[in-house]
């Protein structure tokens, strides 16, 4: 969590005017993989797309075992403090993951909302079956 509140505070003084939206969300794989302890798991990816153009900003695999919120916020304020475009709306399609990134967002002046269908994520998602068949 501290190194969430470092990036939070770096971020802040980056002064960032985002004018764009992003759509993340995170899924279970199909595939099967071993994980660093020698699970047999199913992995679940993080992506963050822009829903104009399904520019794929950024993806991120995690082991679905534990607490992987915290590592999830990490990485998508990784992408926020590294991108060239600045989101000025991230909307998100889980419950868990807006209320994660509420509070964090509202310190970065950026907007979040809570919607039915991610369309971008989702075709990500149907196209990424296709290449790990």
């Amino acid at each position: 969590m501290n190194n969430i509140k470092k990036k939070i505070n770096k971020i802040k003084k980056m002064n960032l005017n985002g004018k764009m939206d992003w759509e993340i969300d995170y899924f279970e794989l199909d595939n099967v993989f071993q994980d660093e302890k020698g699970n047999i798991v199913r992995p679940l990816l993080l992506v963050i797309v822009h829903p104009e153009s399904y520019y794929v900003i950024g993806t991120h695999l995690v082991s679905p075992f534990g607490d992987y919120l915290p590592e999830f916020l990490e990485k998508i304020l990784d992408y926020i403090e590294k991108s060239e475009f600045c989101p000025g709306k991230i909307l998100v399609k889980k419950s868990e993951l807006f209320t994660s990134l509420k509070d964090i967002l509202k310190d970065l002046n950026i907007r979040l909302e809570l919607i039915k269908r991610t369309k971008s994520v989702e075709s990500f998602k149907k196209e990424s079956k296709k290449f790990f068949k």
